[in-house]
């Protein structure tokens, strides 16, 4: 298995939040995080991701993040 990584789009996710009658509980500016998907290859990572989440909020990234 390979582990894939995406990073938050806060703009993107915002909105979503925005328009689905939904508000954040706490400082906008501060949204982050990571999605971490083991997928056999790129192509399954993208189709678990869309199983669970709004694939506009996610970028792909090859950043190394630390526990």
């Amino acid at each position: 298995m390979n582990t894939y990584k995406y990073k938050i789009k806060p703009d993107v996710a915002l909105e979503f939040y925005k328009q689905n009658g939904m508000e954040v509980g706490f400082d906008p500016a501060a949204l982050n995080g990571v999605l971490m998907i083991d997928a056999p290859d790129e192509d399954t990572a993208e189709l678990m991701r869309k199983t669970f989440t709004d694939i506009r909020m996610w970028e792909r990234t090859n950043e190394y993040f630390d526990n």
